[in-house]
């Protein structure tokens, strides 16, 4: 995959050295490992699930591009353990790169970079510990460019969608979909049948049935916050017990080939309202929700739809009589909307959640 790089020079040209570290594994405690879960812009580039790899993207100063990889070490103790390791034939033939090497070989391949550039490069990693470590070996104070961050470049890469891509979306989105109405109709029965029902077993019930049906993992810790609990937007402890004539606020999407989704859901868990006023709200959030997917158009921004939300929601709380008819909403319809609404109306969505996304 082709990037484009400024060149930043003083009457010459220079060459670029780009490395974007996998994930390495993490433990919560002494030998057990939190799930895998690979850094999502090394996936991005090469497809590869191994940790603790490196992707290095040598741009020379006449634009020749080589990719390569940097895979660990066979090392007979952990593939007994952990199993076999991506050998570097298996990755070139595998993920299209155009070489792949063994860590081991880290140190050689930089040397030969830094010399074959004339020492005249720009260095671009997210991780400062590979720029300190190249300036620490391979280069002088007076050779020292300033470390340049990929991730702008990756993101505006990332924004826009191949129809893989969004077929992968959308595969995703179903699952999740229907993991929410089974979730549903699991805890109607379970109130029904007079069983306790917790927050903890909603959340359960989420994670397997997106399993079920080919997800690799739910996307993100759910919020499953049921009564009061919904206001805490970023509520995850998943604990409390659910009244019966509570409504439950799921907030749950899965992963599926590293695509996720990411939806949001409020429901009485007894199948029905009990109250006028929840039915009203819901209601109320359900058809702003219509109106503003009507709105999605080429060219809508997520500001955009957020400002359209504001008037829609505000005007639909004085009619319920949430907020006092006679208050003129108009001078700080902003300000009021984020009282209500201060998640924003949506966000981007693809490999990663809830990012902000930088453009260069």
């Amino acid at each position: 995959m082709a990037l484009r790089f400024a060149q930043r020079t003083r009457g010459e040209e220079l060459s670029h050295l780009i490395i974007i570290p996998a994930s390495s594994k993490k433990y919560m405690s002494e030998s057990i490992p939190y799930p895998f879960r690979q850094n999502s812009n090394f996936f991005y580039l090469s497809g590869s699930y191994d940790p603790e790899a490196l992707l290095v993207l040598a741009i020379s100063s006449n634009g020749e591009q080589i990719h390569s990889m940097f895979l660990n070490d066979p090392d007979p103790v952990s593939d007994l353990w952990d199993g076999r390791k991506t050998t570097p034939a298996a990755a070139t033939e595998h993920l299209g790169l155009d070489r792949a090497y063994l860590l081991s070989s880290f140190d050689s391949y930089i040397r030969d970079f830094v010399v074959s550039s004339e020492r005249k490069f720009l260095f671009w990693c997210e991780d400062r510990t590979f720029f300190e470590r190249i300036r620490t070996h391979f280069l002088s104070s007076s050779e020292i460019q300033p470390i340049q961050s990929p991730k702008g470049l990756l993101h505006s890469l990332r924004v826009l969608k191949s129809p893989g891509e969004i077929e992968l979306m959308r595969k995703s989105a179903h699952i999740a979909s229907d993991a929410f109405k089974s979730t549903i109709s699991y805890c109607s029965e379970n109130i029904h049948a007079n069983n306790p029902l917790s927050e903890h077993q909603i959340w359960a019930k989420m994670d397997y049935e997106c399993r079920i049906r080919g997800a690799d993992r739910l996307a993100y810790p759910p919020v499953v916050a049921s009564g009061a609990r919904a206001n805490i937007i970023h509520y995850v402890h998943n604990t409390n017990l659910c009244g019966k004539d509570e409504l439950c606020l799921v907030d749950a999407g899965c992963e599926f080939f590293g695509y996720c989704s990411d939806i949001t859901r409020t429901f009485p868990v007894a199948g029905k309202f009990t109250y006028d006023h929840q039915r009203s709200l819901y209601e109320l959030v359900l058809d702003i929700q219509q109106k503003l997917i009507q709105k999605v158009e080429p060219g809508m921004t997520l500001d955009r739809l957020f400002r359209s939300m504001g008037p829609l929601m505000l005007q639909g709380l004085q009619e319920l009589g949430i907020i006092d008819k006679s208050l003129d909403i108009t001078p700080g319809i902003t300000d009021l909307t984020l009282r209500f609404c201060p998640h924003h109306v949506s966000h981007y969505l693809g490999m990663d959640v809830n990012t902000e996304l930088l453009l260069l």
